[in-house]
This record gives structure tokens, C-alpha cells and sequence, in this order.
């Protein structure tokens, strides 16, 4: 069927630095991806570059919350969802249970987001600054 493509589930790269990221699609500058975030990390979603750029997140499985400085931590659980687009300060996200993260942007950084994850330290309480989860 033209216009439709399939990926089996249980695909694994063969890239073993890109084994907690995965680019489930690409056209242009949009990009579909997985990502695995450890229980103890955290994440900042930086404001992107121009404003046309957009990011949606939607929590497969986990735990997640967003430190907000109004409202404390908002928790995110699994079918819980969010945007960005906009955004004008950086926001923190901490992983309070391993959480597999769907997300879906137009500022492409799949690669950027699999050293991210990589070069993270082995600390409970660490943070990482790419700029996407």
C-alpha cells in the first residue's frame, strides 16, 4: 500500500551506542521516536532555536514529572501527555520510574538525543542538559 510503512515491534538496532533511542520514522524534519529514560535521571527540554519549532511527548510506560516553579512537580504517568512549542525557559523533567517516552518532533535531533542519554553519569539524582528527552 503505497504511503504506508510498517516496523516490526522488537527491532533492535545494531548500534549498541542508540540502544535506549530508537528513530521509528523521518520525513523532512519531522522525526518519531522512542526513548528510554532510567529511573534517577533527568532531562531539560530547552527552548528550541526558532518558533516554529514542536515537540510532543506522550508517556508510554514510567513515571515522570515536571518540575514547575508555580506548581511544584507535575506528575506525568502513562497516557498522560505534553507539548512544546515556544518555549521561552528551560523545564526539568525528573524520571522517578524508568519511563519509555514516544516522542515526536520537527527540530530534528535523534542523534543528539542517543549521546545524551549515553554520556549520562551513573548518579541517582543526575541531570543531563540536551535540550530534548
Amino acid at each position: 500500500m503505497e504511503g504506508l510503512f510498517f516496523k516490526a515491534a522488537g527491532y533492535t538496532s545494531t548500534n549498541e551506542k542508540t540502544r535506549d533511542v530508537a528513530l521509528l520514522a523521518k520525513n523532512g524534519d519531522t522525526e518519531i521516536i522512542t526513548q528510554t529514560i532510567k529511573k534517577g535521571s533527568a532531562a531539560w527540554l530547552s527552548p528550541a532555536d526558532d518558533d516554529e519549532s514542536f515537540e510532543f511527548f506522550y508517556l508510554l510506560s514510567g513515571k515522570l514529572g515536571i518540575v514547575s516553579n508555580e506548581q511544584g512537580i507535575i506528575p506525568v504517568e502513562p497516557g498522560d501527555s505534553f507539548i512544546t512549542t515556544r518555549l521561552r525557559e528551560s523545564v526539568l523533567l525528573k524520571c522517578t520510574e524508568e519511563a519509555k517516552v514516544l516522542y515526536v518532533t520537527n527540530k530534528p535531533g535523534c542523534d543528539s538525543a542517543a549521546r545524551w542519554q549515553d554520556n549520562q553519569p551513573e548518579q541517582k539524582h543526575g541531570t543531563g542538559d540536551k535540550g530534548t528527552v
